[in-house]
């Protein structure tokens, strides 16, 4: 059986998805885990996504076993991904789409020259030979 508090926050974070994407929907939607988020604190990109965070933990597939199908509760959880990432796009000044978000660079050791060309081990740390 499942829990009527964990069913209420599944159902309302479920209707909040219906509205349309935007602060205020985003403000709603992370006021469902995080009551004291305000529409002051959604265009802070921290305190944003540390709702977030309280949000993905309670809609995660993984905590809603008895939930109504594992597919269910997967779908769930891509929708209220998703519904954030548009929202965050609008708010930081994209069209919704994500086609301007900045791609993530290789971590710098991984480019060609990330040792200067003549760097020797055994030269710079004499004790470790």
């Amino acid at each position: 059986m499942i829990d009527p508090f964990r069913k209420l926050i599944l159902d309302t974070v479920s209707l909040r998805l219906k509205s349309e994407a935007g602060a205020e929907s985003l403000v709603e939607l992370l006021s469902v885990t995080t009551p004291g988020f305000s529409a002051d604190q959604v265009s802070v990109k921290a305190t944003r996504a540390a709702a977030f965070r309280a949000l993905q933990l309670r809609v995660h597939p993984d905590k809603h076993s008895e939930f109504d199908s594992s597919d269910d509760a997967k779908v769930l959880f891509q929708d209220v991904t998703a519904f954030y990432e548009k929202c965050c796009n609008l708010i930081d000044g994209g069209d919704g789409t994500g086609a301007n978000r900045k791609r993530k660079r290789g971590h710098p050791c991984t480019k060609k020259q990330a040792f200067p060309q003549n760097f020797h081990i055994s030269d710079r740390w004499k004790h470790l030979q």
